[in-house]
């Protein structure tokens, strides 16, 4: 009984990233972020 309850929330989990795809999704953020900066400040220049 205990073993089928416990079976059934762990399908219910959702299953987590790991340290390394965690890490990286960061990364990918910080880039596109950092690259928006960028080009805002560039915009200004031009005009």
């Amino acid at each position: 009984m205990v073993k089928e309850a416990k079976q059934r929330r762990d399908e219910k989990k959702k299953p987590q990233m790991t340290l390394k795809e965690r890490r990286a999704k960061k990364h990918e953020k910080k880039a596109q972020r950092d690259q928006h900066h960028i080009e805002d400040h560039v915009e200004d220049f031009e005009l």
